[in-house]
């Protein structure tokens, strides 16, 4: 019976090991990339204007950098309106992808960017005329920035519809994609909870020894805290160097590391929090077996007394 118990006890301590470690994983995964507080937060660390200027700089052809400076000034104006947006997409996007509706869908007001991009462009040509506009009168110069103004005006709708037929059917796939990835890691996630609590009272319920339970739950917590510790820590030094940088500006590299340390660390604090726990339970078997030790005799005097 001692050596089934035995068995059985090695049994759950290596399915507990593996359950805690990816506990682990699903844990940094659904208090990251998984929660849109997370996201919002590092998005709004994002330098939006910086990154704009530096891809608009590539788009534009030489002589067009009055555009530049108007785009420059009104994301700079406009940073307030831009970050409240952004917000608003990356949580409706998370609303779709965590199933609290049943389709992607965001609406914009573009109207208050649009009014200072134009008053930003006819101050842009006005401070740095290129040639073409230098040499106009100024009845010709306002049918000329008119006519710009009623471009911007066709471009862009009054209200920026994020929806389906937006995006286009394969996004809209690739969505539909994520959202049953999403489905499954939360689930895992809530089921790794569960099997690792399950396993610990079946360790308690099959022992019923104080001194054994307590030492062999505190050596696995602590094996699979100090592995899951070193893992997390080896990712973050190297994973952000593996990821490639491409033709993204000196700022998007620099955020995307930051980003992805920052999806690492709750790793590193769940796994120092198991190899705390494993070290506790350690440390009171040893209390434990040192109290039952001292108590021994005295018991021992005391029936020779009697």
């Amino acid at each position: 019976m001692q050596f089934l118990r035995g068995v059985a006890l090695g049994l759950i301590s290596v399915f507990l090991f593996f359950v805690l470690f990816l506990l682990g994983f699903a844990f940094t995964l659904n208090n990251t990339v998984l929660n849109p507080k997370f996201t919002a937060d590092q998005v709004s660390h994002l330098d939006i204007p910086a990154n704009v200027r530096y891809f608009m700089a590539q788009q534009l052809h030489e002589g067009e950098s009055v555009y530049l400076a108007a785009i420059d000034k009104t994301l700079s104006e406009m940073e307030p309106w831009t970050e409240e947006h952004l917000d608003r997409a990356v949580y409706a996007g998370y609303d779709y992808l965590l199933g609290k509706t049943d389709s992607f869908y965001l609406a914009i007001p573009t109207e208050p960017l649009k009014q200072n991009f134009a008053k930003n462009l006819t101050l842009a040509y006005e401070q740095s005329p290129p040639p073409e506009y230098d040499g106009l009168s100024s009845t010709q110069k306002a049918v000329y920035l008119s006519q710009i103004e009623q471009q911007i005006d066709s471009l862009i709708p009054a209200v920026l519809e994020i929806d389906r037929n937006f995006i286009g059917d394969d996004a809209a796939q690739t969505l539909e994609q994520a959202k049953s990835i999403v489905s499954y890691i939360r689930t895992g996630y809530f089921v790794l909870i569960a099997v690792s609590l399950v396993l610990i009272f079946l360790a308690i319920f099959i022992v019923k020894e104080v001194k054994t339970v307590a030492s062999s739950l505190g050596i696995i917590l602590l094996s699979s805290g100090v592995i899951s510790l070193a893992v997390s820590l080896l990712f973050k030094k190297y994973i952000p160097g593996l990821v490639p940088a491409g033709d993204l500006p000196p700022q998007m590299q620099l955020w995307l590391s930051q980003f992805i340390s920052n999806v690492l660390s709750p790793w590193s604090i769940f796994s120092i929090i198991i190899l705390a726990a494993g070290i506790i339970l350690l440390v009171f078997t040893f209390l434990y077996c040192k109290h039952r030790g001292n108590t021994k005799p005295d018991m021992v005097r005391k029936q020779g007394l009697i």
